[in-house]
C-alpha cells in the first residue's frame, strides 16, 4: 500500500533538478581550478628554473631582492640507479600483491558453485530519469 509523502512530489523534483544544476556547475568550477592550480604550478616551476639557470651560469650561490633570498643548496645525497640488474640481492625486497578477482566469483555464484567467505548480494538504488 502507498502512503502519502510528507511533501509533494514536485517539491523533490524541483530540489532535485536545483541539486542536479548546483552539481554540474561545481563540477565545471572545480575543473576550471584544477587547470588553473596547474597552470600557475607549471609558471611557478618556470620561475624556478629560470632564476637556477641564472645562478648557475652566473656562478652565483646567492641572489638577495626586496622579497627573497634566493640561494643554491645542496639536496640530500639520494641513490642514482645504473643498472638494477648489477644490484645484489641483499638489496632488493620482494613485494607480492593479492587481488580478489569478483569478476570469476560473481560468476561462480550466479552459476551456483558455492565460495566460501562470499554471497551474491543485489540492492536497490535509486534511479532519477528526466520526464519527456
Amino acid at each position: 500500500m502507498l502512503k502519502n509523502l510528507p511533501v509533494p512530489l514536485s517539491e523533490i523534483e524541483n530540489a532535485l533538478d536545483t541539486l542536479e544544476s548546483e552539481l554540474m556547475s561545481a563540477e565545471k568550477n572545480l575543473k576550471s581550478a584544477q587547470a588553473y592550480l596547474q597552470k600557475i604550478t607549471q609558471e611557478r616551476e618556470e620561475q624556478e628554473t629560470f632564476v637556477i639557470d641564472f645562478m648557475k651560469a652566473n656562478e652565483v650561490e646567492e641572489l638577495c631582492g626586496s622579497k627573497f633570498l634566493f640561494r643554491l643548496v645542496n639536496n640530500p645525497p639520494s641513490v642514482s640507479v645504473i643498472d638494477e640488474k648489477l644490484i645484489s640481492d641483499d638489496y632488493k625486497t620482494i613485494v607480492q600483491t593479492t587481488k580478489i578477482d569478483k569478476k570469476r566469483i560473481s560468476e561462480d555464484l550466479k552459476l551456483g558453485v558455492a565460495v566460501n567467505g562470499c554471497e551474491l548480494v543485489q540492492g536497490k538504488r535509486l534511479k532519477i530519469e528526466a520526464m519527456k
